[in-house]
């Protein structure tokens, strides 16, 4: 059975992910609605590869050829790679997120700082002005 089943869910899933593609390079669209259907795209190719993943999982390994099992393993293989690719992707975000934190503490921490030197010059300048000096 020499494509069979499998074959033609990769079939359906490449055609979906075309037909996707080519009305996003057909619609006049603005930068927002770009950026939205570049998400929308990412959200599908996730679910067609999670799909892919899923008919991969049901291949009945002793009764089928060897390039569709390892049509399988590749499909499996590929959607572990996304999902690592996303975690590390994530992790980044975290280390990211976590700098910025850390360098506005470190601001906050100059402001106040600054902010308690300005409230001791107008304490003496009222001082001063109030004195005459």
């Amino acid at each position: 059975m020499p494509g069979g089943k499998f074959s033609l869910v990769r079939r359906a899933l490449f055609g979906a992910l075309f037909v996707l593609l080519a009305l996003l390079a057909v619609s006049p669209a603005g930068a927002q609605d770009d950026v939205s259907q570049l998400e929308e795209l990412k959200q599908e190719r996730e679910r067609l590869q999670q799909e892919a993943a899923s008919q991969a999982v049901k291949v009945d390994a002793a009764n089928v050829d060897f390039s569709v099992l390892a049509q399988a393993l590749d499909d499996i293989n590929a959607l572990v790679d996304l999902q690592e690719a996303r975690l590390a992707d994530a992790q980044q975000a975290i280390r990211s997120a976590e700098a910025q934190v850390e360098a506005a503490q470190l601001r906050e921490v100059e402001i106040s700082s600054e902010v308690a030197g300005l409230q001791g010059d107008v304490a003496d300048l009222a001082i001063a002005s109030f004195t005459g000096e």
